[in-house]
């Protein structure tokens, strides 16, 4: 059988080779590079206004001169400089999403327009200050790179000694928004809460349930994951994996848990935010995605496959190869190349009420449907 590779976009590595290495550089010594942040008031300093309940706006700088995050109703993206304590931001583009909510979009529109008319910023005890306009702040609190995120423990104990777990005892750790903790510990499941500074960590009283495991080893696995946990000091994440360090430099390493891993999806719709363009009706494009890392299915035409990778909730694919049918309509040919397109330019992702919306190109998106008849790789 034949396959088809589909060319990479190479624009942006274009664009991006063509700015100062010496900016990256600057912006990475004022230690903003890889920073994430959470906004909790705006305006005028000393009478800042509080976010609206129950609502998010996020702040992310990268490596690549290149800021995003949420404005609480839209992911947004920028370009940004800075120069000793100023900085400015540029370009902001957003998903065009209209959230019902009373006063989000309004709340979300000022914080846009405080972006663009920044002046200087000031890093203070775990809090980033932006100033902008006429002495106004924007004031945010670091992001814990913890929530929302789920792990596996791979192994335990003194480093270079370690030793693995209980091959499918499957303790796990989950981190919720709202600073709490849960998961199993191979024979109970458990829940407490934990707070994070920098790199230092800490976990509050664990509770469990009280089952009794059959297998004693099971018991005492646990129990060392528990009161490891009640000693952890400090954590750190690389390369997909969690790192809890306690007592005496002990280690927890844990393994990310993919939430796509064995999921099944149907496109319904693709293109700019508001102007998505319909699936059509006498198509089926389907994308399947393996504990492997390997993604495929049917584009409409033809089947496809290539590896994927994700980073919280970044996701990126390889190089897609598909079978070389030929469809008689234009259309489905066009839509097909046009999704191909769209997964090799995707940034990032997320899952809500059975749906899975990938983000790609300039705040384009493609919008799934969760599926059981999976047309492709299994």
């Amino acid at each position: 059988m034949k396959f088809l590779t589909l060319p990479l976009t190479v624009i942006s590595i274009i664009i991006f080779a063509l700015i100062p290495a010496t900016v990256s550089m600057a912006q990475d010594a004022n230690g903003l590079v890889g920073s994430q942040w959470i906004l909790i008031a705006y305006g005028a300093a000393g009478e800042e206004n509080p976010l609206i309940a129950d609502s998010t706006i996020t702040l992310e700088f990268g490596e690549d001169d290149r800021a995003a995050g949420s404005g609480g109703c839209n992911t947004y993206s920028s370009t940004y400089t800075v120069e000793n304590d100023t900085i400015a931001f540029s370009g902001v583009i957003s998903t065009l999403k209209a959230c019902a909510e009373t006063g989000i979009m309004e709340q979300e529109q000022a914080y846009f327009g405080a972006l663009q008319s920044t002046t200087s910023y000031e890093i203070v005890d775990d809090q980033l200050i932006i100033t902008y306009g006429d002495g106004q702040q924007l004031v945010f609190t670091r992001l814990s790179l913890l929530s929302d995120t789920q792990w596996q423990l791979v192994s335990y104990g003194e480093v270079g000694e370690e030793t693995l777990v209980i091959a499918d005892s499957g303790i796990t750790l989950e981190f919720g928004e709202d600073n709490q903790a849960a998961g199993t510990g191979g024979c109970n499941t458990y829940g407490s809460t934990y707070t994070v500074e920098n790199n230092s960590i800490a976990f509050s009283p664990i509770t469990s349930t009280k089952m009794a495991c059959m297998d004693e080893t099971f018991m005492e696995q646990e129990l060392v994951y528990f009161e490891a946990l009640q000693a952890a000091t400090s954590y750190e994440i690389a390369d997909d994996q969690l790192i809890i360090t306690y007592g005496d430099g002990q280690q927890l390493v844990f393994a990310r848990i993919n939430t796509l891993n064995d999921t099944y999806w149907q496109l319904v719709s693709y293109g700019a935010v508001g102007e998505e363009t319909p699936v059509v009706v006498t198509t089926n494009i389907t994308l399947g995605f393996t504990s492997d890392n390997q993604a495929g299915g049917s584009s409409g035409c033809n089947t496809y496959g290539g590896s994927y990778r994700i980073d919280g909730d970044s996701i990126s694919f390889s190089e897609v190869f598909s079978t070389l049918m030929a469809c008689t309509d234009n259309t489905i040919m066009a839509q097909e190349t046009a999704y191909f397109e769209a997964l090799q330019a995707a940034t990032s992702y997320e899952i809500t009420d059975d749906q899975l919306i990938i983000t790609y190109g300039d705040g384009q998106q493609l919008v799934f449907v969760s599926t059981d008849l999976f047309d492709g790789l299994k």
